[in-house]
């Protein structure tokens, strides 16, 4: 039996469909070509934001979804606690990431 490897870690630019506050949560909708597609909800996705904020944070994914016209999407569960979750979560719709 052959084993496929892994691919390593994937570096692409997403965008930032939908965001949605439920109680001290945010739900945030994104895209990004060919992620979606390697995830399930539970896996941890880490998302660069910015090149004024470099350091990477992890976030859970709470749903992995099929959008009209864009393909797989994630949802992912963002509590806003420091500068840059809630930065992240003040992001307007369109708004790209890394």
């Amino acid at each position: 039996m052959t084993q496929t490897a892994r691919p390593g870690p994937v570096h692409v630019t997403g965008e930032l469909l939908a965001t949605k506050k439920i109680g001290a949560y945010h739900h945030l909708t994104l895209v990004a070509p060919g992620v979606a597609e390697g995830f399930r909800p539970g896996n941890f996705l880490a998302v660069s934001v910015s090149e004024s904020r470099l350091a990477r944070r992890s976030f859970w994914i709470h749903r992995v979804k099929p959008v009209g016209g864009y393909g797989a999407a994630l949802e992912l569960v963002v509590e806003a606690v420091g500068p840059g979750t809630t930065w992240l979560t003040r992001l307007a719709r369109g708004a790209g990431s890394r």
